[in-house]
Formats: C-alpha cells, sequence, structure tokens
C-alpha cells in the first residue's frame, strides 16, 4: 500500500513557481551584495537571476553567482562541486525566487576551487585568495551585470540615510 502511494505521488506533475533563484553570502554581522549600474534604476542586490528552462533552481542560484561573481561561464562540474560539498545553511523561498544561504568561509572555498577557471575571468588581473580580494581587486567593465561588491550590516529592515547618500552624490560629483 505505501509503494502504491509513493508511485501515485510521482506521477502528479509538480508544478513549480521559482523562476529565478540566488545565492546570500553571510556571517553573523554582515552580507554580501552587489551594485547593478546597467539596470533601469540602478540598485544593490543579491546574486541571482533567471532559471534556464528545465534548470533546477538550486543549478540557477550557483550558475548565476558564478557569473556574477566571477564573469566567468559555470560549467555542470563547477556547480555541482559546489552543490555537493558546500551545503547551504538554509533554503529560502519567496514568491517565485528561491535564495540559497552560505557562509563567507564557503564562499573562500568556491574563490579556491574555481581558482584553475580564473583566467577566463575579466573582473580580475590576478585571481582573488579571499573575501577582501574579491571586493577590493575587483575591475569592472561598464558592461559588468554587478559592478562594485560590498559588505552591509546583516539586519532586518535595513535603511540607507538620506543625508548619507546625499553626501554620497557631493563626493562623487567633487570627483569627476
Amino acid at each position: 500500500m505505501l509503494a502504491l502511494f509513493f508511485q501515485k505521488k510521482q506521477v502528479k506533475p509538480i508544478i513549480d513557481s521559482v523562476t529565478a533563484a540566488g545565492c546570500i553570502f553571510t556571517n553573523e554581522t554582515h552580507i554580501l551584495a552587489g551594485y547593478q549600474p546597467n539596470k533601469t534604476t540602478p540598485y544593490i542586490s543579491g546574486f541571482g537571476g533567471n532559471r534556464l528552462e528545465g534548470e533546477p533552481y538550486e543549478h540557477t542560484a550557483v550558475r548565476e553567482m558564478i557569473e556574477e561573481l566571477f564573469d566567468i561561464e559555470a560549467t555542470y562540474d563547477m556547480i555541482t562541486w559546489i552543490l555537493n560539498d558546500l551545503k547551504p545553511l538554509r533554503s529560502i523561498k519567496h514568491t517565485g525566487y528561491m535564495v540559497l544561504q552560505y557562509t563567507f568561509e564557503d564562499l573562500d572555498k568556491i574563490i579556491k576551487y574555481l581558482e584553475p577557471n580564473g583566467v577566463n575571468s575579466t573582473l580580475y588581473k590576478v585571481w582573488p585568495k579571499n573575501l577582501y580580494d574579491l571586493i577590493f581587486t575587483r575591475t569592472p567593465t561598464k558592461s559588468s551585470e554587478i559592478s562594485t561588491i560590498c559588505l552591509l550590516p546583516f539586519v532586518k529592515d535595513i535603511v540607507i540615510d538620506d543625508k548619507f547618500k546625499k553626501d554620497i552624490d557631493e563626493i562623487i560629483a567633487g570627483v569627476k
């Protein structure tokens, strides 16, 4: 009887509303984010994007993260290594979007694992060795999907002060 139950379950079509996925990297105090300058309204976000037809959302999350952080083409071997060897702290499902949460230590392991593929990256003259290098040695082009990477406080309902935004705008205007 139990076998019949599972057979019926497997025959039912699974409707999956997840159309996009991504990865976030955190510790107890910070979260990694990226600035997307080429959007209609530029913004800061995590690392992810749209699913390809038939692609499992976990693969989408890792593929998009590799593409956005390193500007290299993610291979099946890269994706499966990350998914098999680095278990996310959690998977978070939103309406239409799934996020895999990893640690900064996991990101260091990803950086080291991907290093042999780093020669193809247009974002780094020398492949980053750690999070510091990932943030501060990045040299994006005008077409980079993610230009600048930054650390934000890992807090609920984050808001950036309007006066601080104005200070940034004024400093940038004075630099040009």
